[in-house]
């Protein structure tokens, strides 16, 4: 068997970008950026205003305090959006608010919380220093500076700096089309009756989340019995119109696993049918090229996960999702490693990587972070990963982890880029 690390990299190495695409800026959430992205002006675009109250000249309104206000004349006042005006005079002031583009000559801003008006009047009552509450033109950006990288993910802040600049639509990566098939004679759809030996089809409604959640296109869900000339059918149509394939259950080497059969029959490159990890042992990939008659020629990646709900989720997580991400143009990168002191003693047969699910937080008097196995630790068991914010790695050749060791865990991160 494979180790987790070469599966990984096996996967990513069949992991391409697809193509790039323009859509609107209000559809690109989640998106990964296929153009760099330059500002198209400066910003600020003038000095501006980071407070309410008045623009002043820094001699006009030196000493002055509480109990000595200095008295200046109002000769105008600019709102945010408002037309500017001329240059600030000596010895006078302008009414100015957050935003707004100040007049020239303008050396500081007091704000209106120090000051006191009467009429045409205005009574500061503090002292300024130069570029006091002042966003100087250009402070942030200058007209062509990179705003965003190619390869960058367009979360909310992204997609509001890209706004910002005036942009109404973007180049980004195609959204990774995926068909996924779930198996088994015991799988009931949610809502009805279960007979004997049934049970609900937990991992259509869990996979169909996790591809939600990284942001693809699902562009098919299909449930089989285990047939194999009904599954040899349903593959055939999935992968005549998605990139990625995503089986669960069937891919072990029982008397009704079918998966690797059936996709041996249909062309299916096996690049590996088992991985020595825990849970998740059961796991397929391969490839599949199309033939000239259909439209799109694109390799499709093939991924047969386990039937147990846990190891499906946990498969996916590890091995599916980096190579969705991919293939939506994310720059390769590892999941962060967190080192925390474990709180319990943990045993386990040397041979597979075994990934405990944990719960990870901070010591509340050091401050450390520590990480605590959750109950239910089968691969059956959706109630400990449900509960788990991190996996903890237990290494392949290990038999036991100590309490009060540090260990290494990754966060579980289910969502895009």
């Amino acid at each position: 068997m494979l180790t987790y690390e070469e599966g990984l990299h096996q996967v990513l190495d069949h992991a391409r970008p697809l193509p790039t695409e323009k859509v609107a800026l209000a559809e690109a959430g989640g998106r990964v950026l296929a153009q760099r992205a330059r500002a198209r002006l400066h910003m600020p675009r003038c000095d501006q205003s980071a407070m309410d109250g008045y623009a002043v000249r820094v001699a006009d309104v030196r000493g002055a305090g509480p109990d000595n206000p200095v008295a200046l004349p109002i000769k105008g006042e600019v709102r945010a959006g408002g037309k500017g005006m001329q240059s600030l005079g000596a010895g006078c002031a302008v009414r100015i608010f957050t935003g707004s583009c100040l007049p020239p000559g303008t050396e500081a801003v007091i704000m209106q919380e120090y000051c006191r008006r009467d009429g045409d009047t205005v009574h500061v009552e503090r002292a300024a220093e130069a570029g006091q509450h002042i966003r100087r033109r250009g402070e942030e950006y200058r007209r062509g500076d990179q705003l965003l990288p190619v390869g960058a993910c367009l979360r909310p802040p992204a997609i509001g700096l890209l706004a910002t600049f005036g942009y109404a639509e973007v180049t980004v990566h195609r959204r990774p089309r995926v068909a996924l098939v779930t198996m088994g004679d015991e799988l009931v759809p949610v809502g009805e009756r279960l007979g004997n030996g049934q049970i609900y089809n937990s991992n259509a409604f869990a996979l169909a989340a996790a591809l939600a959640e990284v942001g693809v296109e699902l562009v098919a869900s299909y449930t089989v019995a285990d047939d194999r000339d009904v599954l040899r059918d349903t593959l055939v149509a999935s992968l005549a119109e998605c990139d990625v394939l995503v089986t669960a259950g069937g891919a072990a080497e029982g008397k009704y696993d079918f998966m690797r059969d059936v996709a041996a029959s249909l062309g299916i490159h096996e690049t590996f049918e088992s991985l020595a990890v825990k849970p998740g042992k059961p796991t397929f990939f391969g490839t599949w090229r199309p033939p000239a008659s259909l439209s799109s020629r694109t390799r499709r990646l093939v991924f047969g996960l386990p039937g147990n709900p846990v190891s499906a989720l946990v498969s996916f997580h590890q091995l599916v999702k980096p190579a969705l991400l991919r293939m939506a143009g994310a720059p390769a990168s590892r999941q962060p490693i967190v080192h925390a002191q474990l709180t319990e003693n943990c045993r386990k047969k040397p041979g597979r990587l075994t990934w405990l699910r944990g719960m990870l937080v901070r010591d509340e008097r050091s401050g450390a972070p520590t990480v605590r196995p959750v109950g239910n630790q089968g691969s059956h068991m959706l109630s400990g990963l449900a509960e788990a914010n991190c996996l903890i790695h237990f290494p392949q050749e290990a038999a036991e982890l100590n309490s009060g060791q540090q260990v290494e865990v990754l966060r579980l991160s289910w969502d895009v880029c």
